[in-house]
């Protein structure tokens, strides 16, 4: 190690755990130009330090090294949970914790779930989480070969409350392992993104807040919504739980990366592309020619009879109006107004007559507001590690009026869809399972391998092109 220390990290300063262990488990190496570090003690299991950058403020680090036992484990997780007792500074504790959180970090998990408990314990107990990582999943395999490869997540990053709140903008990234058999893992800590003035949103707990009712009665009918937002907003409580929230959940998912023909993409202009450039190619572009459906063959199915459709033309009524809202669940994600149906609810009395006023105007005129009619498209991350555009899933969120609209129009038409939709349509039907033709379909292939069948083939479609293409 001294010709690595002369040789890589000339000037630089070192320390490990060699006074607590023979071979010295664990090294710290610091460019003294960039960081003041102050040695608080370790054990053959961690070294913790509290560090100041020479531009930053202070902050507590803890690198571990786990022993392979869970005995040896728990001594690690009591002293961790002590460290944590009057720490008042942003904290971070990486490294190789010999540990899972919950079976999904296993590949092939042959050992004993119970011994997660205590770590998961640890970690609940320090207040603390995983920071936003990319790059490798599983970091650790024990390089055997076939079915005796076993992968793990066993290195990780976690941090304090402290440290999640004012370092909105750090991500690790778990690199390929290559010879070795744990991946190396970089912590970074982005420039803060102008993402814009942030977006109103109604939380429901405001409702609890004194003088809600009379705020919303006194500002509804001014000339915008918004109005009742700004008088609400010097209510401290709501005011700093706000922030604190919108601070988080940009830091959690703000920082759209992105692996485009193979090139990793971490910058914001990049990675707008990237994700336009795939859903204009997974959507295509405007067909020339199309195949008209002949008119004779709709006729020999079933139709709506005249009964029906005289039913689905009748008005709407106020009654369905309210019906339909109180059938959306207040937690569901809000539109661009950024009210929530627990607001209307919340507030019917006062708001109910114009939202009536609002969803019957577009039904019964079939006309409908540009501003009613936008939709905010939010990325949900469908891995616990995306490295990819497509690992993301584009959820379109409306606005209450336009979930109510929907919902009327669903109701009345669900009546009839029974009648003129065919039976082997078993998906996306309320009443029918999709497993029903599963189970049909294995019914069928039973035979495929007699002597005495006919000769018989079967088709595989492929559904994700024929579902998330419009050509």
């Amino acid at each position: 190690m001294g010709a690595l220390y002369q040789n890589m990290f000339q000037g630089w300063c070192f320390t490990n755990n060699l006074s607590h262990h023979p071979n010295g488990r664990i090294v710290i190496a610091w460019n003294p130009n960039s960081f003041d570090v102050d040695i608080k003690g370790g054990t053959s299991q961690y070294i913790h330090c509290e560090l100041k950058p020479k531009i930053g403020d202070f902050f507590a680090l803890t690198v571990v090294y786990v022993v392979n036992d869970s005995k040896g484990r728990e001594q690690l997780w009591k002293d961790l949970v002590q460290l944590s007792k009057g720490l008042n500074l942003p904290w971070i504790v990486g490294g190789d914790f010999n540990s899972v959180l919950n079976i999904k970090e296993w590949l092939e998990y042959r050992g004993n779930a119970n011994e997660m408990i205590p770590f998961q314990n640890c970690i609940t107990d320090c207040g603390l989480e995983d920071i936003k990582f990319n790059g490798n999943f599983f970091t650790w395999n024990n390089k055997q070969e076939g079915k005796d490869r076993v992968y793990a997540k066993l290195d990780r990053f976690l941090a304090n409350h402290k440290w999640l709140d004012k370092y909105t903008t750090d991500e690790v990234t778990f690199f390929p392992e290559g010879e070795f058999d744990h991946s190396p893992d970089l912590l970074s800590i982005y420039s803060n993104m102008q993402n814009g003035k942030k977006p109103f949103r109604y939380f429901n707990f405001w409702k609890n807040l004194d003088g809600f009712i009379d705020t919303v009665n006194k500002n509804w009918n001014e000339d915008s919504w918004y109005s009742y937002v700004l008088s609400c907003f010097p209510l401290e409580a709501a005011q700093n739980w706000f922030k604190s929230v919108e601070q988080r959940r940009q830091g959690k998912y703000g920082d759209l990366g992105s692996n485009q023909n193979g090139r990793w993409i971490d910058d914001e202009e990049g990675a707008i592309k990237a994700f336009l450039e795939f859903y204009h190619n997974l959507l295509g572009s405007c067909g020339t020619t199309r195949t008209r459906v002949h008119k004779r063959i709709v006729q020999e199915g079933p139709m709506v009879t005249q009964r029906q459709s005289n039913w689905l033309l009748q008005d709407y009524t106020k009654e369905e109006v309210k019906d339909a809202l109180q059938s959306i669940p207040d937690d569901k994600a809000q539109g661009p107004d950024g009210f929530s149906s627990a607001f209307f609810k919340d507030t019917w009395e006062i708001t109910g007559s114009e939202l009536t006023v609002a969803v019957l105007s577009f039904l019964n005129s079939r006309r409908l507001l540009k501003e009613i009619n936008a939709t905010t498209m939010t990325l949900i991350p469908k891995s616990i590690c995306p490295e990819s555009v497509n690992d993301y899933r584009p959820i379109a969120c409306c606005n209450v009026i336009y979930k109510i609209t929907s919902k009327m129009i669903c109701k009345r038409l669900r009546e009839v869809l029974t009648g003129i939709i065919s039976k082997n349509q078993s998906g996306f039907f309320k009443g029918r399972q999709i497993a029903h033709n599963i189970m049909i379909f294995q019914d069928m292939v039973q035979g495929y391998n007699r002597r005495s069948a006919k000769s018989t083939c079967l088709f595989k479609i492929d559904l994700q092109k024929a579902y998330d293409t419009l050509d």
